[in-house]
């Protein structure tokens, strides 16, 4: 199913009209209609697909499918567009960046909170807050995280968004995500003398050692700081 289907699928099943949909979003019934048979010369801006899910009622998981259908299809179109327009205005003659290569894009889940990105589970049936689409080379088993507060200042500031790898291997001095006594963690691991330890980058907060009467597990591993926005 392509998500031109699953939007007329889900526009039936709640018993609105092409026109009715149209009316919710601002848009004309004809345009619905072109969006549903596929005949629509610009696929729909991801303002308008947004209204869409939102004007059906969609849950979350129907929503991540129908963005996953519209990604699997619109996506590599804009890219191929894109980089098409760029071709044109170019010499290839002078070109030095070598083969373009398509990637496949996967949509990643955020999360608002370290608990509820963890792969225990600290937070029962946590919902992303939104979805990011990502190379699936890069972010394949992978969260983002919202990184809340000044533990890790400079490296991390208040409010910036790491993209974790689960059940990744963290070495030392790197950044990664830890339980530590039922609390979720995001800090540097260091080993010294066999001895374990968490590190904030900000030096006011003092380091934790792990011993054997915590309970101690690792997340995955920031492989990714994202620019705050």
């Amino acid at each position: 199913m392509n998500y031109n289907k699953f939007l007329k699928k889900k526009r039936e099943e709640v018993g609105l009209s092409t026109r009715g949909l149209a009316n919710k979003i601002g848009v004309t019934g004809s345009y619905i209609s072109m969006i549903e048979t596929g005949k629509s010369k610009n696929p729909p801006s991801e303002k308008i697909l947004k209204k869409l899910s939102e004007a059906l009622h969609m849950t979350s998981s129907e929503e991540e499918k129908f963005f996953e259908l519209v990604d699997e299809e619109i996506l590599p179109k804009r890219i191929k567009d894109k980089l098409e327009a760029l071709n044109k205005n170019s010499r290839s003659d002078k070109s030095n960046i070598g083969p373009i290569i398509f990637e496949e894009m996967i949509n990643v889940p955020v999360y608002d909170s370290v608990s509820a990105g963890c792969q225990d589970g600290l937070e029962p049936n946590p919902e992303p807050v939104e979805y990011v689409s990502l190379p699936k080379r890069m972010a394949k088993g992978c969260v983002i995280v919202n990184v809340h507060g000044d533990s890790m200042e400079p490296t991390l500031e208040n409010g910036s968004s790491v993209l974790i790898k689960l059940n990744a291997e963290v070495g030392h001095n790197e950044i990664g995500v830890f339980i530590y006594d039922d609390e979720p963690l995001v800090k540097r691991y260091k080993s010294f003398d066999g001895k374990s330890f968490l590190y904030s980058d900000n030096l006011e907060y003092p380091p934790r050692e792990v011993r054997e009467e915590n309970e101690f597990n690792i997340c995955g591993k920031v492989i990714w700081i994202m620019a705050k926005p």
